[in-house]
């Protein structure tokens, strides 16, 4: 039962609802009230064969019943309750508005056909506001995407063949449909170690990396899952320092590469803006970097960078 105020007298509105006592289905029931004359409400799921039924099955689901029949099926995106409410409204809407066919007609197929026999409050706006009844249907198949994303988190990143910790922090922003663009940064938390073949020498490896990303959202099957794979063009500075026993001085060095960079991610949303996330990279450095350990060749870098992150979303 929807615990909510019905507008109208019982019985006499072209509109009738059946809910399954959800918040969803009561906020289904505010938006169809302040958008059209008066809305009933049926405590069960009795046949209504003169009038449009509005009937909220589960928080995804609503079907609109004309006649007695299931005539459209709404398939919502589940992430926002106000967003897919005003969709169920604006199709309601537009159905009952739309104007009815004339006697001398073909069968009676368009969907408002029903309003022949609705309220006369409902009559009087229809001229004023002809809609298309196939323009929200199509509204509502279509999901709702965040505009714009920020995303951190921390994981392993693979340095010269050796695991160090890294920190990454991202941010995208939906360019057209599902592809979007931003930029993220990688810096280092802990340094990878290589070890030498003597055991008194050995040197860190730590990355930076930051640049433009370019990617396209992946659709599957549950809402609260959402995917990407895409592209990088980073700019990196690893660092190598390396150690030796007291005889040898400590030595530093740097260098820069450009390293394009496969990306792929992965979100559970808990709630309508938030998301558990992780996420990776794989590049390849352009050249890559030689270590050496006296004068030895020990190590390559950027054949591949590996990155990875798990942490939070926040979506807007």
């Amino acid at each position: 039962m929807i615990h909510a105020l019905a507008l109208g007298a019982v019985g006499t509105c072209a509109v009738v609802m059946v809910g399954d006592g959800s918040s969803f289905a009561n906020r289904v029931l505010g938006e169809l009230a302040s958008s059209m004359a008066c809305v009933d409400v049926a405590t069960d799921d009795a046949p209504e064969e003169s009038r449009t039924k509005v009937r909220v099955v589960t928080r995804r689901r609503t079907e609109i019943w004309d006649r007695g029949a299931l005539t459209k099926v709404l398939m919502l995106e589940g992430k926002d309750e106000v967003v897919d409410a005003v969709k169920v409204a604006e199709h309601v809407r537009a159905r009952v508005l739309a104007p009815a066919p004339s006697a001398a007609s073909a069968p009676p197929q368009p969907i408002a056909s029903s309003d022949a026999a609705g309220a006369a409050p409902m009559s009087a706006g229809a001229p004023a506001a002809p809609t298309s009844v196939d323009a929200p249907a199509a509204q509502s198949g279509e999901p709702t995407r965040p505009r714009l994303a920020f995303a951190g988190g921390i994981g392993p990143t693979l340095d010269a063949g050796a695991v160090g910790l890294g920190a990454r922090v991202a941010v995208r922003s939906r360019v057209a449909g599902v592809f979007g663009a931003g930029a993220m940064a990688i810096a280092p938390l802990v340094a990878a170690t290589i070890r030498g073949n003597e055991s008194d020498v050995d040197a860190e490896v730590s990355t930076i990396a930051c640049g433009p990303v370019v990617d396209m959202e992946l659709r599957v099957p549950r809402t609260s899952l959402t995917g990407s794979l895409g592209l990088a063009a980073l700019l990196t500075y690893t660092r190598a320092t390396g150690f030796a026993n007291p005889l040898f001085r400590v030595r530093r060095d740097g260098e820069t590469r450009f390293t394009p960079t496969l990306t792929a991610s992965a979100a559970y949303f808990v709630q309508p803006h938030l998301a558990f996330e992780l996420a990776g990279g794989l590049g390849v450095s352009v050249p890559d970097i030689e270590i050496r350990f006296d004068g030895r060749s020990v190590a390559r870098w950027g054949m591949p960078y590996v990155f990875s992150s798990g942490g939070i979303r926040i979506a807007f």
